[in-house]
């Protein structure tokens, strides 16, 4: 796998992204009654006890505050590898969807792709229903060399960028087949392209908002040619 900022799997299209009481018991019968001779009262004077001098109960009722989200500020490197790193997901999420592609949900999956609204999304949908139509599928090649390494992020225009430029080394050796198995024409050969890619800051990520643009490739290469 050629090395980079980041490289793993991609797939194979140039213009895609991809908590008891008891009862007392019964009293005695009264005994015989005997006559007494009264003692003489004697009172006994009672003393009321002091009033407390204990200060008086209150309440207290406590209040929580919420303090609002803290948002981080990422310096433009820390972009830069963020970037690199969404960029290499939404090729993989392309290599899963073409590998298995389906038309259910197809609008979800293809934003964490590419751009809605960009004429790559449109390829690439074109793409997942013309495989589905045809009963196809993209399978990785044998031995799978196929790899994207992301070898620099520009920023486009000033903080907070909503746009940049990544260029990437490409292998790709994967196969179009169709419901046999069997492998296309004119797919599966073994080509390393570095290439550059506009990506747009979208709700599901920096993703490819165009086509790639081709700067060099070598046919039958595992790693890109030297800058």
């Amino acid at each position: 796998m050629p090395t980079g900022v980041v490289a793993v799997g991609m797939a194979a299209l140039m213009c895609a992204l991809l908590g008891c009481s008891g009862d007392d018991d019964a009293a005695d019968p009264s005994p015989p009654s005997i006559e007494t001779t009264a003692a003489p009262t004697t009172e006994i004077a009672t003393t009321e006890p002091p009033a407390s001098t204990a200060p008086p109960t209150t309440s207290s009722t406590t209040t929580t505050t919420t303090e609002p989200p803290t948002t981080t500020t990422l310096t433009d490197e820390q972009l830069k590898q963020q970037i690199a790193v969404e960029l290499v997901r939404a090729y993989d999420n392309l290599e899963q969807l073409t590998a298995e592609p389906t038309v259910d949900g197809l609008d979800e999956r293809l934003a964490t792709i590419v751009a809605p609204g960009t004429d790559a999304a449109a390829d690439i949908r074109a793409l997942i229903e013309e495989l589905v139509a045809n009963g196809e599928r993209v399978v990785t090649g044998v031995p799978d060399y196929s790899s994207v390494a992301v070898e620099s992020v520009e920023l486009v225009g000033a903080a907070p960028y909503g746009e940049a430029v990544v260029t990437f080394c490409r292998v790709n050796n994967r196969v179009r087949v169709d419901t046999q198995g069997a492998p296309q024409p004119g797919t599966g050969g073994l080509i390393a392209s570095r290439v550059h890619q506009t990506v747009q800051q979208t709700p599901g990520g920096w993703v490819p908002s165009s086509a790639v643009t081709e700067i060099v490739s070598e046919i039958g290469a595992t790693t890109c040619p030297a800058a």
